[in-house]
């Protein structure tokens, strides 16, 4: 649901491109399903690790321009 909200925010009403989104949102959507597929894990618990580990890497990818002072901008093309 977020997910959604926030792509219709950067995508239709600012008209910005966002492969972030779509980054983190397939980050979280292969770990769940290697979960449920590989070790038979409820979907519900693979979509909460799923969304744990894409928000641990958005926040690594995200402290890079806060720790050397770069512009919010320097990861878009």
């Amino acid at each position: 649901m977020y997910l959604c909200v926030a792509w219709n925010i950067i995508g239709g009403l600012v008209g910005q491109v966002s492969f972030g989104h779509a980054a983190f949102f397939g980050i979280g959507g292969y770990v769940s399903t290697y979960l449920a597929t590989t070790y038979g894990i409820s979907p519900r618990v693979g979509m909460l690790v799923g969304a744990t580990l894409a928000a641990a890497a958005a926040s690594a990818v995200g402290y890079l321009p806060f720790r050397w002072n770069l512009s919010p901008l320097v990861f878009a093309c």
